[in-house]
Parts: structure tokens; C-alpha cells; sequence
């Protein structure tokens, strides 16, 4: 998912308006979508940097009033958050507080607010991977009870969105800290047709963490003509890896003149060994 930030200015906002109409027609005509949380019309002068990402960048946490400083700092994100949405406060917020190392004792507290910041702010779930593995690895424990249930939460909501960056992701934490999703979340994460998505749950599956997860909406990508359309990547890891089989157990890629080099050539796309926080889903391996 890409994301362009464009100002242009104008010696008056009627000039502003009207421009502001042509773009969003433009866009709507290319099926782009203009993001109304994030456009705005301002007079100038205006502050050159917003007050709340100055202010928490300001924030000291101290070593001796870390509690209450962590407690501080998170009740000022979660509140400029709510009165600026759409501008990624959380997933802000919680990369400034990587800049202090939180004590053992007060860790429960700062793994809440992590949790607390990503059911609230769902795009900051590759930062949490990366905070979650860099304190387990120096024997933090992580509460996987409040992990899962936070995964549910964002899981199960985007599931239903058919958003598939948030899912994916999810996923991919739960593979990382070996989370069993609920049944109830699966089925809705069964419905995404996302290649990446369904790896990743096949993955799980693979290593029960996914009992009676259901795959009939991937199965239909199960086929040669599949590898040269949109879901290709399923359609060619899934059978590589023997997550899924075509009907009446034909090997479309073995047969594929193209698919059927890379096969032979052991070319991955994903990578079911890899257990690091990396982006989640597709990544390059040839051996």
C-alpha cells in the first residue's frame, strides 16, 4: 500500500476548493482514493510541525519515575490520538518511547499500552512485532493471553474489511509467538481472498497453531490457470508446500513450462522457516 502526501498552495481557498474538487474527481475516475481524515484546507501561516508530535517527542522518561512518566506519555498519545485521527499518533508515539529501554518491573504496563496501541491503530503492527521480538529476546516475558486477544481484535475487523495488510500481519505475530487463534477469527480470516493472507494462515495450519481452518476460498485458486492471474502466488507456494492440492491431484506446476523451472530451481516466494519480526508474507529464497 502506497501513500503520497501532496500540498499546494493558493492565494485564496476558493482557489484551494475548487482544486481540492478536480482532485478528488480525478481520483475517483483512476480509482484512487483521497484520504478525507488526512486532507485539510489551512490558512497560512500556519505551526510548522503539529503541537502533539512535539510534545511527545519533548517527553522524558526518567529511570526513577518510569512508571508514572510510561503511564504520562501513553495518556497523552491515546489522547492526541483521538482528537487527530487519521495521522498515526500511536504508531508515533510508541516508536519515540523505543528510545528508552523500559525495566523488567514496569514492562507488563508498557506491553498493555503497546497492545492497547494496535487494536486502536492497526498500522503500527509491524513497529509491535519488532518491539515484542527485540524484548523477548532479552527474556521479557509476553503475555500471549493479552497478544491474542488483541490479534483477534484487529484480525477478525479486517477480516471483514478484506484488508489484507492488517491481517497478514496479525498472523504473522501469531506465528511468531506461536498464538492459537480462536476458531471464530479463522473463520473470518478463511474468507479473505489474499494470497498472502492465506499462506500465512496455511502456515499456521502447518505448525497447529490453525486446527479446522477452513480453505475452500483458497482451494479455487488450486489450478494452472490460476498461476497467470491474480492470486498466482497461492496458487504456486500452496502447492510447492503442499498446503493444497488441485482437483484429481495435478501437479499444474511441474507441468507449467515457466512455473516449473522455478520449481525445479527450488525459487521460493515464501519462506516457511523464517521465524524473525521482518515484513510479513513475501519474500525472495532461492537454494
Amino acid at each position: 500500500m502506497w501513500t503520497t502526501i501532496i500540498y499546494l498552495y493558493f492565494p485564496d481557498r476558493e482557489g484551494a476548493e475548487r482544486t481540492l474538487t478536480r482532485l478528488i474527481a480525478a481520483a475517483n475516475y483512476y480509482e484512487i482514493e483521497i484520504n478525507p481524515l488526512k486532507t485539510t484546507i489551512r490558512e497560512l501561516p500556519e505551526l510548522l510541525e503539529p503541537t502533539w508530535k512535539t510534545d511527545l517527542r519533548s517527553f522524558v522518561i526518567g529511570e526513577k519515575t518510569e512508571r508514572l512518566d510510561l503511564l504520562g506519555f501513553f495518556s497523552k498519545a491515546f489522547d492526541f490520538a483521538a482528537k487527530n485521527p487519521g495521522n498515526s499518533v500511536l504508531k508515533y508515539a510508541v516508536k519515540i518511547s523505543l528510545n528508552h529501554e523500559v525495566s523488567a518491573e514496569n514492562w507488563p504496563m508498557y506491553e498493555s499500552f503497546l497492545l492497547g496501541s494496535v487494536v486502536n491503530e492497526p498500522g503500527l503492527i509491524p513497529v509491535l512485532a519488532n518491539v515484542l521480538k527485540q524484548y523477548a529476546d532479552k527474556d521479557y516475558p509476553v503475555d500471549g493471553e493479552k497478544l491474542r486477544e488483541s490479534l483477534s481484535v484487529v484480525c477478525t475487523h479486517h477480516s471483514r474489511l478484506r484488508q489484507g495488510f492488517e491481517v497478514s500481519w496479525s498472523l504473522w505475530l501469531s506465528k511468531l509467538f506461536s498464538i492459537e487463534l480462536p476458531p471464530g477469527v479463522l473463520k473470518e480470516v478463511a474468507l479473505v481472498e489474499d494470497s498472502v493472507v492465506a499462506l500465512i494462515a496455511l502456515d499456521l495450519r502447518r505448525n497447529g497453531l490453525a486446527p479446522g481452518l477452513e480453505t475452500s476460498t483458497w482451494e479455487k485458486s488450486m489450478s494452472g490457470e490460476e498461476l497467470y492471474r491474480e492470486n498466482w502466488l497461492l496458487a504456486y507456494e500452496a502447492l510447492v508446500h503442499g498446503w493444497l492440492t488441485a482437483k484429481g491431484g495435478a501437479d499444474y506446476v511441474r507441468d507449467d513450462p515457466l512455473f516449473g523451472l522455478l520449481q525445479q530451481k527450488g525459487v521460493e516466494f515464501y519462506n516457511a522457516g523464517v521465524s524473525t519480526a521482518v515484513p510479513a508474507g513475501v519474500w525472495f529464497a532461492a537454494y
